[in-house]
């Protein structure tokens, strides 16, 4: 049986191991989120009514 201090020296590695591979996942999560596409927008059928801006045919309008 190992003594008292290795023991707790390796009990500590293998937290930190742990803790490393932890950090790493949840880095890898993240990025893959923040790389993700999203949803694509969905574009108004028809101009609105109330708008106060003139929709410029055959050019867009701003």
């Amino acid at each position: 049986m190992p003594a008292p201090d290795r023991t707790k020296e390796l009990l500590l590695c293998a937290a930190g191991v742990l803790w490393v591979i932890g950090l790493a996942f949840g880095l890898r999560a993240s990025l893959n989120y923040e790389n993700a596409p999203a949803a694509p927008g969905q574009a108004p059928a028809h101009w609105p009514v109330e708008s106060k801006i003139q929709r410029g045919f055959g050019v867009p309008t701003l």
